[in-house]
């Protein structure tokens, strides 16, 4: 980020460790946060965590702002709660409807990370990179299929 500040502008790294700290900065102060791949601890923390993160980037972003999401993706409508602590996946809907519930508008969702190989049954530690214990099958699965999904604090 810092090799290319044309292309990537002032990019500022700040400490986020939830449920300790759930500080991303002064308020209105960001044009975007990403997250890749850990709601689904938060979520496994508490519930109330998963909002706080939520809520914290609400904050921190500026009217308009983005809030991009990358995550292990369970089946449609499974329980968020045991899907998470289980698998460490969490069902689109659920972390749609989280956005939704901390103030968000949903701007978009892509399948760039999309993986049909995957059938978001099994635990995503048994997958690559990973691969604890895993056997031929899943290997040949690859990476857990995942949702991107966009956000965006609304402008009023």
């Amino acid at each position: 980020l810092k090799a290319d500040p044309v292309v990537f502008g002032k990019v500022e790294l700040v400490s986020f460790a939830p449920p300790k700290e759930v500080n991303l900065g002064p308020a209105g102060s960001a044009d975007m946060v990403v997250t890749f791949r850990n709601m689904h601890d938060w979520l496994n923390d508490d519930p109330k965590t998963l909002d706080a993160v939520f809520q914290a980037a609400f904050k921190v972003l500026k009217p308009g702002g983005v809030l991009g999401i990358e995550e292990h993706r369970a089946r449609p409508n499974m329980d968020g709660e045991t899907a998470s602590k289980s698998l460490h996946r969490i069902p689109e809907n659920y972390m749609i409807a989280a956005g939704l519930r901390n103030g968000f508008e949903l701007g978009g969702i892509s399948q760039v990370n999309a993986n049909p190989l995957d059938d978001e049954s099994v635990n995503i530690h048994q997958l690559l990179p990973d691969w604890a214990g895993a056997d031929e099958k899943l290997k040949a699965i690859g990476e857990s299929d995942r949702m991107t999904l966009k956000f965006v604090k609304p402008k009023q």
